[in-house]
C-alpha cells in the first residue's frame, strides 16, 4: 500500500473513533443542555403562569419551520396553558424569538414575550423587547387566521417604523396560534 492511501486509511479510521467519542459524549450532555435551557425558560414562563408546572412537550409535536419548542403548563395534572417558542427573521435578517402563552380553556392569548431581537434597528426596532403589542386577551383564533402583511389594520398595535420587527413578532404569535388551533383549540 502507498504512502497515501495508509494515511487516508489512518484519517478515515480517525475520523470514526471521533465521531464515535462525541456521539457518546454528547449522549450525556445533551439532556443537560436542554434542562439548563428550560431552566431558563422557565423564569420567562413563570411570568406568564406561576401556578402551573412546565414541561417540555416539544418531542409530541410535529413543528413547522419557526416554531423550536412547546411547553405545557399543568395545574394537578389539568393542561392550563399552553406556550410557544418561535423564532422568526425580522430586519437585517435578524433573529426574533417570541413565547407565545395561551390559555388552554379560554382559547386566549395571556401573554406573549420577545425574547431575542437580534440586528433590529437601535431605538426603532429593538423596541419590540418592550413594546405592547395589545396581544393579551385576543382570541388565539384570530392571530391563527391573520395575514400578517395587512399590518395596517387597526387591531394590531404595531411600532411606526419598525414593519418589519413587527412583521417578526407577528409571524411567531401567527405560527404559534396556527399550531394551537389545530393541536389544542375549539
Amino acid at each position: 500500500m502507498s504512502k497515501p492511501v495508509k494515511y487516508g486509511v489512518f484519517l478515515f479510521v480517525l475520523l470514526g473513533i471521533v465521531a464515535a467519542l462525541l456521539t457518546f459524549v454528547n449522549s450525556f450532555t445533551a439532556p443537560i443542555i436542554a434542562e439548563n435551557q428550560l431552566k431558563d425558560v422557565l423564569i420567562e414562563l413563570e411570568k406568564f403562569d406561576e401556578d402551573s408546572t412546565y414541561k417540555d412537550e416539544t418531542a409530541k409535536y410535529k413543528l413547522p419551520k419557526g416554531l423550536s419548542n412547546v411547553y405545557l403548563g399543568y395545574v394537578n395534572d389539568e393542561l392550563k396553558t399552553v406556550v410557544y417558542l418561535s423564532s422568526t427573521v425580522g430586519y437585517s435578517s435578524g433573529q426574533v424569538n417570541v413565547l407565545t402563552a395561551i390559555d388552554a380553556k379560554t382559547n386566549k392569548i395571556i401573554g406573549t414575550t420577545v425574547t431575542l431581537a437580534d440586528k433590529q434597528t437601535a431605538g426603532i426596532g429593538d423596541q419590540i423587547l418592550t413594546h405592547n403589542f395589545q396581544t393579551v386577551d385576543k382570541d388565539a383564533s384570530v392571530y391563527a387566521e391573520i395575514d400578517v402583511s395587512e399590518l395596517g389594520k387597526s387591531e394590531f398595535n404595531i411600532i411606526s417604523g419598525a414593519t418589519v420587527s413587527s412583521k417578526a413578532f407577528l409571524s411567531g404569535v401567527n405560527l404559534a396560534a396556527k399550531h394551537y388551533m389545530e393541536n389544542f383549540g375549539e
